[in-house]
């Protein structure tokens, strides 16, 4: 039987097709979304932001979520600013006032407590869409700890979160800020073989139940979306981690 000459490291390499992206920061070079030109990149110290000037919403906050950055840290600060990078293309907190909307955090301000400027950026009004405050305080809220319980249970985990704009895109009161029917959450885990992925869908209203009755593979929120999340993906790798979802590995069962 023929021994293959290819190492395991070249094998792994072979998953992944190299980018030339060098307006991206090293850190999120790797596994960052396509970036479209119509949108602002926004960088802070502990995620990236894909602003979308048209509908006033990011259409994806990246972070990488540890182990070791979870548990007792910074004391949540809830005082939502404008974004002066984008100057008045910024939501702004009055935007939300007597609209019975919440400020819904997407990356979530519990995964930003291991630093005072995580905290700090975590409410910059970029990170925040208009929100049912049943969705934000319920299912929402049950989906971010259980992906900090997942994430205690494998160590790093790269997380994707956004809106989900429908096509008549309702505004949120006067505003210019448009208001999702849908969140989603992509997440990734890197690992030797290449990895595996997960994404959830939610719909923006009360929700009740298993958490896991809204998993979905992620190439299915990349159809609903447009979005490519993972443009250093091989076929193969895309194939896999995109299309299946393992249950046993995420949720312990079948």
């Amino acid at each position: 039987m023929a021994v293959s000459s290819v190492s395991p490291a070249e094998e792994l390499e072979t998953l992944f097709v190299p980018l030339d992206r060098p307006f991206l920061p090293e850190f999120y070079a790797t596994f960052a979304p396509e970036v479209r030109p119509d949108r602002f990149l926004l960088t802070y110290d502990c995620f990236l932001i894909a602003f979308d000037s048209l509908s006033r919403n990011a259409k994806w906050v990246q972070y990488l979520l540890s182990r070791e950055r979870l548990g007792d840290g910074v004391e949540r600060k809830g005082n939502f600013r404008m974004e002066p990078r984008i100057r008045d293309l910024s939501p702004r907190d009055a935007d939300y006032r007597g609209t019975g909307f919440d400020r819904g955090h997407l990356a979530p301000a519990a995964d930003m407590s291991y630093a005072e400027q995580c905290m700090y950026e975590s409410f910059f009004l970029t990170n925040v869409s208009p929100q049912v405050p049943a969705f934000n305080r319920g299912i929402w809220k049950r989906l971010e700890d259980w992906v900090r319980t997942i994430t205690v249970e494998k160590d790093s985990i790269w997380v994707l979160t956004g809106p989900v704009l429908g096509s008549d895109r309702p505004r949120l009161g006067a505003s210019e800020l448009a208001v999702p029917e849908a969140f989603y959450k992509v997440l990734y885990r890197p690992d030797v073989t290449g990895g595996q992925g997960l994404a959830f869908i939610l719909p923006n209203a009360a929700g009740t139940g298993d958490i896991r009755q809204f998993a979905r593979p992620i190439r299915e929120v990349e159809a609903l979306t447009g979005l490519n999340f993972f443009p250093v993906f091989s076929p193969a790798l895309s194939a896999r981690v995109e299309e299946e979802v393992d249950w046993v590995y995420w949720f312990g069962t079948p």
